[in-house]
């Protein structure tokens, strides 16, 4: 019934009936039906001569993932159709959008600041051109197509030495829609990046953006500036129980070369999970990490070889370490250094662990959950930060984790490579491991591994205590690798553990 209503008042001329567009507008939230929907907002967007754009606005930001696109659909019409007496007003809106987490709409609303001819437009399209995922770039080129102009053909040339079959169809014809001028640019362009002889002026600019300095005031400079200087960063902070003390008790050369040797085993797990150290604070260590695994990978492993690195060194020349590991949005100013909220939260966290261990926020725990194995602490309240935060303690890598997780697994050199003079501790470590690199241990043997080593120190700590023997230690390593041995695929039976 709907259907025929709307193809019946659409063959007569524009309507400015605000009874009949709020109608419609009501009928557009609440149907379910994407035929219907599509034609509510064909006859919205080009047959109601009214300023609608207010209206649209509320359902394009809270709606339901359909119901958004159905309003941005309408705005874009209007957009299209020159229906749109506020520009700016719109551009703002659209940015807003654009600061948004609903990537559909971030993409229509990119396309519309394009079609409106915002002078930022490019910078925006350009980051969902380079970045985005394929079906994303896909819906962008589809959308630009007989709008390409200067500067776009610079940000369309990368693309054509992708590799993806639907990403080069959409390419093609998005070619095909653009008028010679522009399609002999784009040409022009692809033969110089395939061809690596770039012009005398070296890199081609997008745009020539030389904006003054970027004022808080509108969404769109709000945005501008998010973009510019905002990223999705994992902040990992450490420091050293009682530092203080050891700068009494041991001597400047001393303690320089006790900080020394912490930060070259600190320094080299960092660069094998591809952190980056921003900045020392005393004892402590400011660093970053892309992502959240390689942040908990990198201090699972840190704790364990500081256990090694300690194992025979007296109270004050152990390194022992707190670390506190959180993600999110963060300032990153020119000189490198960091600001946010996320950085403050991860340092508490990090003041708030147990000397010994990791404090990781619920956030990075959704994320590394299925990869490491971590103990719930609860919630806790930090300084400085109003809701309690619930946090979780990592102590051991999963058994299972899948090679492509693991930036150890993935630096390996292959079988029978030397390793590389001057390797990182870590990267060494891996690699001395690597003919074990295709072993995966089932859940039993694991469990008998562990076992195995608690009761090793079971036995240790009774004969450092004088209840048994020392002499008794060999029979009890040798009695716990014959229980292991043949769940082990690839030991020779005849291998002895050296005691």
């Amino acid at each position: 019934m709907t259907l025929n209503a709307i193809e019946a008042i659409s063959v007569a001329p524009p309507s400015s009936s605000a009874e009949l567009a709020k109608a419609l507008l009501l009928r557009l939230s609440l149907s379910t039906s994407s035929e219907v929907r599509d034609s509510l907002a064909r006859y919205l967007g080009e047959k109601v001569s009214l300023d609608i754009m207010e209206d649209l606005k509320e359902p394009a930001l809270s709606g339901n993932a359909s119901l958004r696109a159905s309003a941005l659909a309408v705005m874009h019409r209007r957009i299209i159709g020159g229906l749109v007496p506020n520009r700016d007003g719109t551009i703002e809106f659209l940015y807003r959008v654009l600061r948004g987490d609903h990537e559909p709409s971030r993409r229509a609303a990119a396309l519309m600041l394009w079609t409106l001819g915002d002078d930022y437009a490019s910078e925006v399209l350009r980051d969902f051109l380079s970045s985005g995922a394929e079906e994303g770039t896909i819906e962008i080129l589809r959308g630009l197509q007989g709008a390409v102009r200067e500067p776009l053909p610079a940000a369309l040339t990368p693309l054509l030495s992708r590799g993806s079959a639907p990403l080069q169809a959409a390419l093609r014809e998005l070619l095909l829609h653009t008028d010679e001028g522009m399609h002999e640019k784009v040409l022009a362009l692809a033969l110089q990046v395939r061809g690596g002889s770039p012009d005398e002026g070296g890199e081609l600019p997008l745009a020539d953006v030389t904006a003054p300095a970027v004022e808080l005031r509108t969404e769109r400079s709000s945005f501008q500036f998010e973009r510019e200087n905002i990223q999705n960063l994992v902040m990992f902070f450490s420091d050293i129980k009682g530092y203080s003390k050891k700068a009494e008790v041991l001597t400047h050369m001393q303690l320089s070369t006790l900080i020394q040797d912490y930060e070259k085993i600190l320094l080299a797990h960092v660069e094998a999970h591809r952190g980056e150290l921003v900045k020392r604070m005393g004892d402590g260590h400011m660093i970053t990490f892309q992502r959240p695994l390689d942040a908990v990978l990198a201090a699972i492993r840190l704790q364990k070889s500081l256990l090694r690195f300690n194992r025979y060194r007296d109270e004050n020349s152990r390194v022992v370490i707190r670390i506190g590991i959180h993600s999110g949005k963060v300032v990153r100013k020119a000189q490198g250094d960091v600001l946010g909220n996320a950085v403050n939260i991860a340092s508490r966290l990090e003041s708030s662990a147990r000397p010994g261990s990791i404090l990781i926020s619920d956030q990075v725990q959704e994320s590394v959950k299925d990869a490491v194995h971590s103990r719930e602490i609860g919630h806790i309240t930090v300084k400085n930060i109003s809701e309690p935060i619930r946090v979780f303690e990592p102590y051991e890598i999963a058994l299972d984790l899948p090679p492509e997780l693991d930036p150890l697994k993935k630096a390996r050199p292959p079988q029978g490579e030397p390793v590389p003079a001057g390797a990182a501790p870590a990267a060494a470590a891996a690699a001395r491991s690597r003919d074990g690199a295709g072993v995966t241990l089932d859940r039993e043997t694991y469990k008998e591994i562990i076992a195995c080593f608690s009761a090793l120190a079971d036995v240790c700590r009774k004969a450092d205590g004088g209840q048994i023997a020392v002499s008794a230690l060999s029979g009890q390593v040798l009695a716990r690798w014959s229980r292991i041995k043949a769940r082990l695929p690839g030991v020779a039976r005849s291998a002895e553990p050296r005691v």
